[in-house]
């Protein structure tokens, strides 16, 4: 959600999660205190798709108060807000971040989700003296200065040391320190929700059983002196929404308040130009070890452009080998920086981006081999056919000059100057024929008709009669005019009946004549 941002919550973002959230109704809903979203240096908007830090300053946490009670309005129940694992940081400071957390929950009404993990790694790559009694130190502080109740979850994990930063990676078992921290947490705010994360590298389902099994006991033993319910917390909270809505709707304001806020703009602007744009001057008001930080940030952006290029390109992928790949999917997210949350809708540009390139002129086919991989891509978020027994009825028995079909959402039509429909089937396996490869390349234009039939994507080559009955589907005003357009060499039936089963018409709808001679 990019909750930090002075760029505010992306509507479109907030859009989806309200009716993800009204359809699945889950128990919690919770997102980071960080930010992602903004415009950098040469006005480009952008979403960095990271969890990057915020400044403890009373400017930032105006911006988190009134997008955190943004969301809760939206959502109509109240957020959770995790505290992060940064490998950077920034010099000016109001507040701890304890108490920052601590003033957050009292102005806007939200909730705590307490990362014990995350506590860790940052006390460790501080350089904390004693890690573990500075993450002690910080659960204390927050539970002196709020209600046990503002924690509502408690997330644990392992780390790992690369190099010189330990990175919160959810790849390995819950370290000793950190299971004590928790047993310290539970002392505090009583028998909290807890999750244990392990997203990489799993191991064999006991190992990850006896994690939880380990929790399960703290929390067990935890259970005998229940401090609170965050249940309870959930339904007192609301009626506070609205109270800590003004509340957060007057933080800002006046000349001074606008100041900070911009000053909080161009903090976020100058790491987000550093990300994307390659600024290697660290900002004055950057803590020690701004270089190796703003690595591992790029480190990560460049692994996030992989990983989801990769999902959307397959056939790019396997032409050009996963190095060559990968160092184009690092340069794309440079050059056409994702503008959404969303990394399933990154990279339309992909295609029109690998054509301009000088350095794949000698590779001209691989611009239409990126459109075809896009359309079977984007054809998996479509809506479904929505044909039904009228519109089939309507089609056997009324005149052709008075219907017209529509072609379902998940369908494309895909037109190359190179065989890529070929080109496709020949890079499915992991050695392609030399050979054939050569003679696809050498076989000149095809056409692809693509289309989603049930959970999976489908594709074939289609002929100059089935590219313009296709086009006349589209353009002509009724049935009957696509069919004059289709000529007599198309066999219109054996389609209508391929179309039926595959799912490639939405409806057949009625046309007046007065529709007709538009």
């Amino acid at each position: 959600l990019s909750l930090g941002a002075a760029a505010g919550v992306d509507p479109a973002h907030l859009d989806q999660l309200e009716e993800l959230v009204e359809r699945v109704e889950p128990c919690r809903v919770s997102d980071h205190a960080s930010f992602a979203r903004g415009v950098l240096r040469d006005a480009r908007a952008v979403h960095a798709n990271d969890l990057l830090p915020l400044a403890f300053t009373d400017a930032q946490l105006a911006i988190l108060v009134a997008n955190v009670q943004r969301v809760q309005e939206r959502l109509r129940r109240p957020l959770l807000v995790e505290n992060l694992s940064s490998y950077l940081g920034w010099r000016e400071a109001d507040w701890s971040e304890p108490a920052f957390f601590a003033e957050l929950g009292r102005r806007s009404g939200c909730g705590v989700l307490l990362d014990v993990n995350n506590l860790m790694v940052n006390a460790k790559n501080a350089k904390a003296a004693d890690p573990l009694r500075s993450v002690c130190d910080w659960i204390d502080e927050l539970a002196a200065l709020a209600p046990a109740s503002l924690v509502g979850e408690i997330h644990l994990a392992g780390h790992s040391e690369q190099g010189e930063l330990v990175v919160d990676d959810h790849a390995d078992v819950v370290s000793l320190p950190v299971w004590m921290a928790y047993a310290h947490a539970l002392r505090r705010f009583g028998g909290v929700p807890t999750l244990i994360e392990w997203d990489t590298d799993l191991p064999a389902l006991d190992v990850l059983l006896g994690e939880a099994a380990q929790a399960q006991a703290l929390l067990d033993e935890r259970a005998r002196h229940p401090l609170h319910a965050w249940s309870d917390r959930m339904r007192s909270v609301n009626a506070d929404v609205a109270r800590c809505g003004e509340e957060a709707g007057g933080q800002r304001g006046g000349r001074a308040a606008d100041a900070a806020w911009r000053q909080e703009a161009q903090r976020q602007q100058q790491l987000l130009d550093a990300l994307f744009a390659g600024e290697s001057a660290a900002p004055r008001d950057a803590l020690p070890g701004w270089p190796r930080g703003i690595s591992a940030y790029r480190a990560n952006a460049a692994a996030h452009a992989a990983d989801a290029l990769r999902a959307q390109y397959p056939m790019v992928l396997a032409m050009l080998g996963g190095d060559a790949f990968d160092a184009l999917a690092a340069a794309h997210w440079r050059d056409c920086p994702p503008t959404r949350g969303d990394l399933a809708r990154f990279s339309d540009a992909f295609a029109r981006w690998l054509r301009q390139r000088d350095d794949l002129a000698a590779w001209p086919w691989l611009g239409d081999c990126a459109v075809l991989d896009q359309a079977l891509w984007q054809v998996q978020f479509e809506p479904p056919a929505a044909l039904s027994d009228a519109d089939l009825q309507r089609l056997a028995a009324a005149d052709p000059d008075a219907l017209a079909l529509r072609l379902a959402p998940a369908t494309r039509l895909v037109e190359s100057d190179w065989a890529v429909v070929a080109l496709r089937a020949l890079h499915a396996t992991a050695e392609p024929d030399v050979d054939a490869v050569a003679r696809a390349l050498r076989a000149g234009a095809q056409a692809a008709w693509v289309w989603r039939q049930g959970y999976d994507t489908r594709c074939i080559a289609l002929d100059t009669g089935g590219v313009r009955w296709i086009r006349a589907l589209r353009e002509a005003p009724t049935l009957g005019a696509a069919l004059q357009r289709a000529g007599d060499d198309f066999d219109a039936g054996a389609w209508l009946g391929d179309a039926v089963r595959a799912g490639w018409i939405d409806g057949v709808d009625a046309v007046t004549t007065q529709e007709t001679s538009k």
